[in-house]
């Protein structure tokens, strides 16, 4: 029975071991295609990151320059000469983006008020940021006054319309003399813009969040207070619908801020699935026809046996017809034989008479 259908058996077990072996590479393929995917997101992560912390530098040189110039200055400057001083500064950086410095006195008052053109644009002087930031936030500046470090504290709404990064420094003298701390507040939407002037906008997202719970973006602070910005981020990413799964995530902690960066594309990279479906149908095909040759074979096979069967069976009547007809031929001698004996034994007993 096996050996009838040897041939069969051995092609069936030849197309299934075929099929494995497509199946494997089809899904290597697809693997590979899956790992280009996510080393295309890993690297435009990674340069986020890479932004994130060189913005970050850029500020934090600013307000280094504006705490090397209180310190270095042999009296308290006054707010025309930080102004000047601030003007200066930004015209050697080539710095045009929002900026507010904010000197505050030893009892959370506003002294000092001023951006780069104007001097006290939301009218803060004279208030007290008690009045308006929460404790726990006060706390941390009545600390800070006694380091001698830059802080980055979470952003904030602006008055002024646009949200800020707020640079925070101890305001002292050459004699270590406190005076309150100076609040440097950068827009956020420097820092921001580096993400979206690659050309990849269209394709990825990237979420920004401070101490894991306030989202940030160009234009507005989600923290829960009063936004002041009519403007929204059509980037941000609550705007899209990826889970959160879909983003790779890192932890930066710079000058004191907690930052988590993700990002994820704004859709699932489509795998096409043309090659997979080309692939079966040749190999559905190649299969298909493998069948019907070894059917043919199968059928020319037997036909041949047949007419050998047939042939050899011709061949045996042949044989069996010519010892047929030599017996008939050597009767017909024989009785030719006995009739011409007998015609010379008559024409003898003739001849007698």
């Amino acid at each position: 029975m096996l050996k009838k259908y040897r041939n069969q058996i051995i092609l069936l077990l030849a197309i299934l071991i075929g099929a494995l072996v497509v199946n494997s590479l089809l899904q290597s393929y697809y693997q590979s295609l899956e790992r280009h995917h996510s080393t295309r997101l890993e690297k435009v992560h990674t340069d986020a990151v890479m932004k994130v912390q060189a913005g970050i530098e850029v500020y934090a040189t600013i307000v280094s320059s504006l705490r090397a110039f209180l310190n270095n200055s042999k009296s308290f400057p006054t707010e025309l000469e930080f102004q000047a001083f601030l003007m200066d500064l930004l015209k050697e950086i080539d710095f045009d983006d929002e900026i507010i410095v904010n000197y505050i006195d030893t009892d959370q008052e506003f002294q000092y008020v001023f951006n780069p053109f104007e001097i006290d644009p939301s009218g803060l002087k004279g208030k007290n940021a008690k009045d308006f930031r929460p404790t726990e936030e006060i706390e941390k500046l009545n600390e800070l006054m006694n380091e001698d470090e830059i802080t980055i504290f979470e952003p904030i709404n602006l008055r002024e319309g646009w949200a800020g990064l707020p640079f925070n420094f101890s305001a002292m003298n050459k004699e270590d003399e406190i005076f309150g701390y100076i609040a440097t507040i950068i827009d956020l939407k420097y820092l921001l813009d580096y993400f979206y002037k690659s050309g990849k906008t269209e394709e990825f997202i990237h979420s920004f969040k401070v101490n894991n719970k306030i989202d940030i973006t160009r234009e507005v602070v989600y923290d829960g207070t009063t936004i002041y910005n009519e403007n929204r981020d059509k980037n941000y990413y609550m705007n899209f619908n990826v889970d959160q799964e879909d983003f790779i995530f890192s932890n930066l902690k710079l000058h004191g801020l907690n930052i988590t960066l993700g990002s994820a594309f704004r859709s699932p990279p489509e795998i096409s699935k043309s090659v997979a479906w080309a692939t079966i149908i040749w190999y559905g095909l190649l299969s298909m026809f493998s069948m019907i040759a070894l059917i043919q074979y199968i059928r020319n096979s037997r036909l041949m046996e047949e007419l050998k069967y047939a042939n050899k069976n011709i061949e045996i009547q042949n044989a069996e017809l010519k010892k047929s007809i030599f017996k008939v031929q050597t009767l017909i001698k024989e009785v030719h034989h006995r009739v011409k004996n007998n015609m010379q034994m008559i024409g003898n007993l003739l001849t007698l008479q």
